[in-house]
């Protein structure tokens, strides 16, 4: 009996031994895990400083400002000194304007066709943008037809944009252009530059100042009242 007891006592001992071995290797074992996981974001966290490091080191490429300057206008604020020399260099003019006449002038840069003067080509491309917010299709002409022409629900409307200029230079063209347009469009429009023009070309079309071009716009697109 007492030979049996003290062989159950010994199997009870190796079994704690056993246990509380197991439980020390699960221990190193997981310890050892989280040091490898440790080591290995370490690495990682080397390897992006030295990434940024070599980036930095590399002479950075500089803008070809031509190719960032797409537009037809630009305001002049909204331009940093090189992008405004850039746009010189290009051929743009500077032109001080009131878009719709409702505000103080400011400079813009304006890229001309031809001999087109600046202020002309400010009005076509203005026109041209706002027609852009209804998602109008725009042809510009710059010799033959119209300034602008676009469609709306089957037909065909112009604009022409007059700076006065042709009036006394012209004037047997000037008739002749605009009866071929309201011959050829729904509504032959003509942006005058000048409120003082608006007298001089209303039996030629339908005549629109700048401060009512919107305004004319949301009408005959929006059906706006």
């Amino acid at each position: 009996m007492i030979e049996a007891h003290k062989r159950e006592v010994e199997r009870e001992k190796r079994a704690k031994e056993k246990a509380r071995q197991r439980e020390i290797d699960e221990f190193n074992k997981k310890a050892e895990l989280e040091e490898a996981e440790k080591k290995k974001a370490r690495k990682n966290r080397l390897r992006r400083k030295r990434r940024k490091i070599v980036k930095a080191s590399k002479p950075q490429a500089k803008p070809d400002l031509l190719k960032v300057l797409k537009d037809k206008f630009y305001l002049e604020k909204s331009l940093p000194a090189k992008q405004q020399e850039a746009l010189f260099a290009k051929g743009y003019k500077r032109l001080k304007i009131s878009p719709y006449g409702d505000s103080g002038a400011s400079y813009y840069w304006v890229m001309t066709r031809y001999n087109e003067s600046k202020e002309h080509a400010f009005f076509c491309y203005l026109i041209e943008a706002e027609l852009k917010k209804y998602g109008k299709t725009v042809e510009m002409n710059v010799n033959n037809g119209p300034d602008i022409v676009f469609g709306h629900n089957g037909k065909k409307y112009c604009f022409d944009v007059e700076t006065g200029k042709n009036w006394n230079r012209h004037p047997e063209a000037l008739e002749n252009k605009f009866l071929r347009y309201k011959k050829e469009h729904e509504i032959s429009y003509i942006l005058i530059t000048d409120k003082s023009l608006k007298y001089k070309y209303t039996r030629y079309g339908t005549v629109v100042t700048r401060g009512k071009l919107r305004e004319i716009l949301s009408k005959l697109i929006l059906n706006a009242p």
